[in-house]
């Protein structure tokens, strides 16, 4: 009975998420500040979102654009992880900083990745896919936005 419990609060709170997400981008495209420069690879912003941001969300539910450190990998695995938090490496692609905005821009070739953001001193993942991948990217011969999020929020 807990499990079903715990399972649907997430649920809800995916739910939540997706909304708040599609109601605040609709008809227009997110604000990325400067324009990449690369036309391969990779591009977005960090964001950090801290506060109570239980329904309806009030004035402590804050995101920012933060200043880290990002590690692309070749793709990992969630048998990789604990807790979020990268426990077996594998090979690093590139590591960059964002700017004091959260923007980042990195030039990949064709390839699958695993992106990494720095969270307490360990390289972080918020998002796993339906087969198991930990914040993987299949990228072409294109350029792609991919923003990372840290979520410290209550929910």
């Amino acid at each position: 009975m807990k499990y079903y419990y715990i399972l649907g609060v997430l649920f809800l709170a995916i739910a939540i998420i997706g909304v708040y997400t599609y109601v605040g981008t609709r008809g227009r495209k997110p604000l990325i500040e400067p324009e990449p420069t690369t036309s391969q690879g990779i591009y977005g912003k960090v964001s950090l979102i801290t506060g109570n941001c239980t329904p309806p969300a009030g004035p402590s539910c804050k995101t920012s654009y933060i200043s880290r450190t990002i590690y692309i990998r070749e793709p990992v695995t969630i048998k990789a992880m604990e807790k979020g938090y990268l426990k077996n490496k594998t090979n690093l692609a590139k590591q960059i900083k964002s700017n004091n905005k959260g923007f980042y821009e990195v030039e990949l070739s064709p390839g699958t990745y695993s992106v990494f953001v720095e969270k307490e001193g360990k390289e972080y993942c918020g998002t796993f896919g339906g087969h198991g991948e930990a914040c993987q990217i299949i990228l072409g011969n294109e350029l792609k936005e991919y923003n990372i999020v840290i979520n410290r929020a209550v929910w």
